[in-house]
């Protein structure tokens, strides 16, 4: 019951993040959602890092996706329990 997991409700029940432009723009504009979702933040962070590494990391992966406004959020999760999915077999 933690901001983290407030915000990605707020994110698929209320579209929380149409007022943004991006990942960028959310983090600058972090104040105006009213509480401090520290994992926008790390989002971002860790896909730079992850990109610098060639690290394969799904999960952090589409979770930037969906902050930076590259994919929607219930479609991200069901691709990725997909390819999940597949891998395991």
């Amino acid at each position: 019951y933690g901001r983290n997991r407030r915000f990605g409700r707020e994110i698929v029940n209320d579209n929380k993040i149409s007022s943004f432009k991006n990942i960028d723009d959310l983090i600058k504009n972090i104040s105006s959602i009213g509480y401090l979702p520290e994992g926008a933040v790390a989002a971002r962070s860790v896909q730079l890092l992850a990109e610098r590494l060639k690290l394969k990391l799904p999960i952090c992966e589409n979770v930037y996706k969906i902050l930076n406004k590259e994919e929607q959020p219930l479609e991200s999760v069901q691709e990725l329990i997909k390819n999940l999915n597949l891998s395991a077999t």
